[in-house]
């Protein structure tokens, strides 16, 4: 028995091509959007950003000196250094420049940079 499906819109034409599997298509969904959401850590010692997401935000609650190690350079991947704490951090771009430096310090307490991956390195907004 064949099920009839409307295919007018951009939804229903995804899931004509889905052969009828609208959970596939649904779970992609589900996974697109839940890598766009801003993924947040707070951390107290060094770190490693991820890169799994669109937007990662990394609340650096340290007392001691740390080091915040950004991933892969990937274009148009945003991620956000928030010192929060007392202790010092640094922003090491991995092998990538950010903004012409290999690091970046964080020198004030409430310090946030946002940066953005370019074809080349990481840029401040």
């Amino acid at each position: 028995m064949a099920l009839l499906r409307r295919v007018d819109s951009p939804v229903n034409t995804q899931w004509a091509e889905n052969n009828g599997r609208p959970t596939r298509f649904f779970y992609q969904l589900i996974l697109d959007l839940w890598r766009r959401t801003p993924e947040q850590h707070e951390v107290t010692a060094d770190h490693t950003v991820t890169g799994e997401f669109n937007h990662e935000i990394v609340v650096c609650t340290n007392t001691v000196d740390i080091t915040v190690t950004m991933p892969g350079l990937t274009e148009g991947l945003q991620v956000t250094v928030i010192r929060a704490g007392t202790g010092g951090v640094t922003v090491d771009g991995d092998g990538t420049n950010i903004i012409g430096a290999a690091t970046q310090i964080l020198g004030a307490q409430y310090d946030a940079p946002h940066m953005i991956g370019s074809s080349s390195e990481w840029l401040l907004t």
